[in-house]
């Protein structure tokens, strides 16, 4: 049905007699009243179908009409769910008798307006109904938005109830994740140890004195332990950044950068790497952690260093003032300092910038740039842990470029 009750809309208001004169005389009487839409029908039957389509505010309804009288078109009124409230005013010409107007109230009339129509009396009758109609529906839609109201708190409260669940699942996975590791770590070393012993053993007391496979086979086997032992103990370095991690202070980035500098001299001054830098100022962090990344990313540039001398800048400034690559800080607080490491080394295709901070992944080949491929994977997680994200600008043969931050990422 269409709905008429709003202010802004005309109210619908059903004039029902089999007369075409009296239906004349009350649209003119209330025609006065330009919210008043005036719907006319000159039989019950009429009414029941103009019932049917709109939805109306009241019924002006002609008690004597052939056919089917204003009673019998009021029972059938009262018989239908959508109609069943809807005030009737009767019309009559003359005075009634009690017992039909008990018969007319037993159908829930509204009121009686005797015939010829009192103009006054006509209009205040209607307007007050109308006025009623008006309130029930403002206030049948106040009870709609409030039980609305109630179902957003309750799936408020519900979800609100069930992220902490998932919360509280998460960092029990978490913790059991990092256990996990942390044993399985600790229980392959034991063998690990014992198997490259003796490894070291055959190759110590045997080379040359077997064939040229036997002593290829056993170096193979040594390279192997050397190298599953790397990745035991970055395993172990990886589920210790969240359960080993230290409370946040305020750290000086100079004094961490020139301890990272001096840890890595011995690897500058081989490959002839030159690294400048600014002036930091303080951040909140954890201090060891902090210097891990720096560590992890310096090195990193001086491994995947290209033929010309190896140029490393670090820097620091704000998402705002950072003109790279829009991508790369697009999700930034403009306000946010952005960490940045920057090389001229080998590069690599962009499209590989999420992939090379998943755990034990390599884009180059492992004899010529061995590791285990998880210092990246692990200053991923330092940041995350303090708030922070870290991505990467690259193309191949001009140079790498990782921005990072430690909090304050734009969701």
């Amino acid at each position: 049905m269409t709905n008429v009750t709003a202010t802004s809309e005309k109210t619908n208001i059903l004039l029902v007699d089999d007369k075409p004169a009296n239906l004349f005389v009350l649209e003119e009487i209330l025609s006065s009243n330009p919210e008043y839409n005036l719907v006319k029908a000159q039989s019950g039957r009429e009414a029941l179908r103009r019932l049917l389509k709109d939805e109306f505010a009241l019924v002006l309804l002609d008690v004597q009409m052939p056919g089917m009288s204003g009673f019998e078109t009021a029972q059938l009124i009262r018989g239908h769910d959508s109609t069943r409230g809807l005030p009737i005013i009767f019309l009559t010409a003359e005075l009634m008798g009690v017992e039909s107007i008990a018969e007319g109230y037993a159908l829930n009339a509204a009121d009686y307006i005797l015939k010829p129509f009192n103009p006054d009396i006509l209009k205040t009758k209607v307007s007050v109904f109308v006025d009623l109609h008006r309130k029930t529906e403002q206030l049948k839609m106040q009870t709609i938005l409030l039980n609305k109201k109630i179902e957003e708190v309750k799936d408020e409260k519900f979800a609100k109830k069930e992220l902490a669940l998932l919360a509280d699942r998460l960092t029990r996975s978490n913790m059991e994740l990092a256990q996990f590791a942390h044993v399985i770590s600790h229980d392959l070393q034991e063998p690990l140890r014992m198997i490259s012993s003796f490894v070291q053993l055959l190759a110590k007391r045997y080379k040359g004195r077997l064939d040229k496979d036997a002593d290829d086979y056993i170096n193979y086997a040594v390279d192997g332990t050397h190298r599953m032992k790397s990745m035991i103990l970055s395993i172990l370095d990886y589920s210790r950044v969240g359960s080993r991690g230290k409370a946040f202070e305020r750290v000086d980035c100079n004094v961490i950068i020139d301890q990272v500098l001096a840890d890595l001299r011995l690897s500058i001054e081989e490959s002839g790497t030159e690294v400048t830098y600014g002036t930091f100022s303080n951040v909140l962090a954890d201090k060891t952690q902090l210097r891990q990344v720096f560590q992890n990313l310096i090195a990193n540039a001086i491994k995947f260093r290209s033929d010309a001398p190896c140029r490393i800048h670090i820097s620091c400034s704000l998402a705002r003032d950072i003109n790279p690559n829009p991508e790369m800080i697009n999700g930034f607080d403009p306000e946010t300092p952005v960490f940045c490491v920057c090389d001229n080394g080998i590069g690599f295709e962009q499209q590989y910038a999420e992939r090379i901070f998943q755990i034990f992944q390599q884009l180059h080949g492992k004899e010529k740039y061995p590791g285990t491929g998880i210092g990246l994977a692990i200053c991923k997680k330092i940041i995350e842990r303090h708030g922070g994200c870290i991505r990467v600008e690259s193309e191949p043969g001009k140079g790498t470029t990782f921005y990072f931050t430690l909090g304050r990422e734009v969701k």
